[in-house]
C-alpha cells in the first residue's frame, strides 16, 4: 500500500494530473511595471523609463482615453505589448488593486515568435515606440517591488 501510494504521489507530480495549472510548459516569466499603452509610448517617446512607470498612477490606466489601446509591460529595460487577454486581465487587476500607482506584475505567458524584438533601452525612440513583441498572457499577479 505504501509503494502504491508513493507511486501514485510520484506519477501526480511528474504528470501534473489532479492539478488545474493555467501555465504550460512552453510559458515563460515577465516581471516588470504595468502601463497602458498610450503612457507607455508617451514614456518611450519622452525618454522616461522605470522611474515613471513605478509611479504611474492607477486612475490614469483605467481612464478610457488611455486604456482603450491596451496594455504593456517595463521588464529588465525592454517593452512588451500584452494580448487581448492579457489586456483584460490587467485591467481587472487594476480595478482590484489597493495601490494607486506603480503597478509591478509577474506575467506568465508565451512570446509572440513573429514579433520583433524592439524596444530596449539602446534602441532609438522611434524603435522602442514601434514594438511589437506581444505576450500571450497565461497568468498575472501584482507583487510588492522593493
Amino acid at each position: 500500500m505504501q509503494r502504491g501510494l508513493s507511486t501514485l504521489i510520484a506519477w501526480v507530480i511528474l504528470t501534473g494530473s489532479g492539478f488545474a495549472s493555467p501555465v504550460s510548459a512552453a510559458d515563460a516569466r515577465w516581471a516588470g511595471y504595468l502601463l497602458d499603452r498610450s503612457c507607455a509610448e508617451n514614456c518611450v517617446n519622452q525618454g522616461f523609463g522605470v522611474d515613471f512607470a513605478s509611479t504611474h498612477k492607477k486612475e490614469c490606466a483605467l481612464n478610457e482615453s488611455c486604456s482603450k489601446a491596451g496594455y504593456s509591460i517595463l521588464s529588465k529595460g525592454q517593452w512588451f505589448q500584452l494580448d487581448k487577454k492579457g489586456t483584460e486581465i490587467a485591467k481587472k487587476l487594476l480595478e482590484k488593486s489597493k495601490s494607486d500607482e506603480g503597478h509591478f506584475v509577474v506575467v506568465t505567458g508565451v512570446l509572440n515568435k513573429n514579433a520583433t524584438q524592439k524596444g530596449t533601452e539602446a534602441a532609438s525612440k522611434k524603435d522602442a515606440a514601434s514594438n511589437k513583441s506581444e505576450i500571450a498572457v497565461s497568468t498575472m499577479r501584482e507583487v510588492e517591488h522593493q
